[in-house]
């Protein structure tokens, strides 16, 4: 059953790669969308299905982007209620992602991967982040994307502190999350 479900997925990402690897800024009609962008599941129901036992495998997926980070190499994507959030990384051909990207919905095509934080990691980011911040603090009072660059440091800065604060109340060593290496994404609005 695993194998089956494991080829349906290939396939259907193989189709999506190919619609969509000739043009990356295609832009679609709700009408004229290829099946299996418009049949993606969305996020918050897929939530139910994904877990580290499929690692490695392709999916496809449909979700808003709710933030681009920093550095722009990843952005978190999260569900209509925006409890259910996965971590997008840049990967292969896509090299990072703008920040207009924010707010759209998308459906994208990647490898599921688990990303394991451990607290002496997460604490060692936090000091770069806050050295970051100080940083910027002079400069975003003149400059427009000091005051962006600003605000998204704010924003990693408090979901490192999430982590930090789950692994202290949970005596865990680590934090675990599940990530997409995107290799190909759509943007739907």
């Amino acid at each position: 059953m695993k194998k089956v479900v494991s080829i349906i997925i290939a396939s259907i990402c193989m189709v999506f790669t190919l619609s969509c690897s000739k043009n990356a800024n295609t832009e679609y009609t709700v009408a004229s969308l290829p099946d299996s962008i418009a049949n993606a599941p969305y996020i918050d129901d897929a939530a139910s299905w994904l877990d580290s036992t499929m690692t490695g495998q392709h999916i496809l997926i449909n979700a808003r982007v709710s933030s681009v980070s920093a550095c722009r190499k990843y952005c978190i994507l999260t569900g209509s209620s925006k409890k259910v959030t996965i971590r997008l990384d840049a990967s292969g051909k896509i090299n990072g992602f703008n920040k207009e990207l924010t707010g759209c919905e998308v459906v994208v095509s990647g490898k599921l991967q688990e990303k394991r934080f451990g607290e002496a990691e997460l604490r060692s980011h936090k000091s770069d982040l806050l050295k970051m911040i100080e940083t910027y603090m002079y400069t975003a009072k003149s400059d427009t994307t000091g005051v962006e660059r600003y605000s998204n440091l704010f924003s990693e800065l408090r979901e490192i502190n999430e982590m930090i604060k789950w692994i202290e109340s949970n005596n865990y060593s680590q934090y675990s999350t599940l990530s997409i290496d995107c290799e190909d994404y759509v943007v739907l609005n």
